[in-house]
């Protein structure tokens, strides 16, 4: 039985906590153990309590870090990489806590041979439609500048990687880094380390409440926009 320690960032998540909490089920139900280990990034609803409450009732195994300062989803997944257990389990998956997409597809690839490659999952569906789109083509447009190598959805959350090569991987991504998974799928690509993708299909039927941005419909576009361009800017200076 594979062991598999899932690492998930979140921030003010509390309208998003039922659909976690059914994944958490759904997972727990395959043969695999899982330790669950989350990043509060300073929040301030009651997301911890209550999600503390569900784990403590299931005696699901688990640990959640609380961060002084709010450090932004990257800096989270960034603290969460050095988290010291992970080079005791087989596998590390990443997810985010507002997981919208069909429980399914995750089962299914976990239910799969894991082996010795590391899984990137490819999205279909964008949230902020052909907006969100650009932004990811102008990402993957970067990533094939600096790799010579196409790579769709360069930073897609749903990741499996072997623990020792996360561990790698994840030691050589600049403690600053925005949008740390596009950096890891950079040093995959020029690293040509062994990866497969599979397709996450957007569960339409799921309304996901994202904080991050805000409500308003302009304000919430400059603020993707401005983010996405210095995280580009970091991407564009990283040597590797």
């Amino acid at each position: 039985m594979n062991n598999i320690i899932v690492l998930v960032p979140f921030y003010n998540e509390l309208n998003n906590l039922t659909e976690l909490k059914n994944l958490i089920k759904n997972l727990s139900k395959l043969d695999i153990y899982f330790k669950f280990v989350f990043c509060d990034d300073n929040s301030n609803d009651n997301t911890a309590t209550n999600l503390t409450d569900f784990l403590n009732r299931d005696n699901f195994d688990y640990e959640i870090v609380k961060n002084n300062t709010n450090l932004g989803h990257g800096g989270s997944l960034i603290r969460l990489s050095e988290y010291e257990q992970i080079k005791d389990y087989d596998f590390v998956l990443t997810i985010d806590f507002d997981f919208s997409y069909m429980h399914t597809d995750l089962v299914t690839i976990l239910s799969s041979n894991l082996e010795n490659s590391i899984i990137i999952g490819e999205r279909k569906h964008f949230d902020e439609g052909v907006f969100r789109q650009i932004i990811t083509t102008c990402s993957e447009l970067i990533i094939f500048m600096k790799s010579f190598k196409v790579f769709k959805d360069t930073n897609c959350p749903i990741r499996i990687y072997p623990s020792s090569v996360f561990l790698n991987i994840w030691k050589q991504i600049p403690n600053d880094t925005l949008i740390p998974n596009i950096f890891s799928t950079y040093i995959i690509l020029k690293s040509n380390l062994s990866f497969r993708r599979v397709s996450i299909n957007k569960n339409k039927d799921l309304k996901v409440d994202s904080v991050s941005w805000g409500d308003g419909f302009f304000s919430k576009k400059i603020k993707i926009l401005y983010f996405s361009l210095k995280s580009f800017k970091q991407i564009i200076l990283f040597k590797y």
